[in-house]
């Protein structure tokens, strides 16, 4: 009586912090694979009027204005905002982003010059141009994988272009020759804590294979939270697909094999084992996979907030 007793509690101690759990492993899995693809989820936009105080504009903060450009009767000022167009007073702004993607992530600026009667623009996702008389933003190509732009300059009647890992030239504004930087006196050959950190739990440190399966390991997380949360709010619509199911494969000449398996009817055939031993056994069962899955999960709870980031994808919990 008292065995039955523990196995209740701890049954109820297992259920009710792994519901709790499969949620916060969905959250995870999912702001996981969206980050993993920055350019594919570029597009979408999340309102600041959802988000805490801190993640709102006010005076500028934020970065929401990195620096301005003067035009001839006008200027640009750029920043996280985007391009706009004011007067000398910055009394009025008018919109000058046509032509970037949609979303606010596409209009992140880093940095506006003027080289050969032409704007160009250094952004979070690529390099653009625009004429300074009017027309849009068009994306430029440059030979390298990794668009991201770090800073613009001019340097004998030459465009310089830096991004996360060269420094591009061109002489027209087309054609960009890609230079790889010498290493300084004395460099050594070190990456930080974080960042090293930062590319193992996106998989990044492995290439497009390593993200790749990242993602697969969060697709595998929600998946068993989301099976695991329907099998705990909704058992009776459960038991009753069941069986039906087994109403139909108990039809003579069904081509699936009838209800409880082979295994189950070798140990029903069995005369000295009874039918209770038989339910305490699947009980038992039953009860170790859901303690495995807790312990999973609170693994990978504690990795997440105290350890290794990634290592919070490894562990998958499919709560009963």
């Amino acid at each position: 009586m008292a065995r039955k007793n523990w196995i209740k509690t701890f049954k109820k101690l297992h259920k009710w912090p792994a519901i709790i759990i499969a949620f916060i492993a969905i959250l995870f899995a999912t702001s996981g694979i969206v980050m993993n693809h920055r350019q594919l989820f570029s597009g979408f936009d999340v309102s600041r009027n959802l988000l805490p105080q801190n993640y709102k504009y006010k005076n500028w903060n934020l970065a929401a204005v990195r620096g301005s450009v003067q035009l001839e009767k006008t200027h640009l000022i750029y920043g996280n905002i985007g391009v706009w167009k004011t007067d000398n007073d910055v009394q009025k702004l008018e919109d000058f982003n046509q032509g970037f993607p949609k979303g606010i992530d596409n209009r992140k600026i880093y940095s506006i010059i003027q080289f050969n009667n032409e704007l160009f623009a250094g952004t979070q996702l690529g390099l653009y141009k625009r004429s300074k008389t009017g027309g849009f933003w068009q994306k430029q190509e440059i030979p390298v994988n990794k668009e991201r732009i770090a800073d613009l300059e001019i340097k004998d009647n030459k465009l310089l272009v830096l991004t996360r890992h060269y420094l591009l030239e061109s002489t027209d504004g087309q054609n960009f020759r890609k230079i790889q930087l010498p290493e300084p006196v004395n460099y050594q050959r070190k990456a930080g804590l974080f960042n090293t950190f930062w590319e193992l739990h996106s998989g990044e440190l492995f290439g497009l294979a390593g993200k790749l399966f990242v993602d697969l390991l969060g697709l595998v997380t929600i998946l068993l939270s989301v099976t695991g949360l329907l099998h705990f709010i909704f058992p009776q619509w459960i038991k009753r697909r069941k069986k039906k199911i087994q109403s139909r494969t108990e039809k003579p000449n069904h081509p699936l094999p009838p209800r409880g398996g082979k295994r189950n009817q070798k140990i029903s055939k069995n005369e000295t084992v009874s039918v209770e031993r038989l339910v305490r056994t699947k009980k038992q069962n039953l009860e170790l996979a859901q303690c495995c899955g807790l312990c999973f999960c609170l693994v990978s709870a504690h990795q997440h907030f105290f350890g290794d980031a990634p290592a919070a994808a490894f562990f998958n919990c499919n709560c009963q």
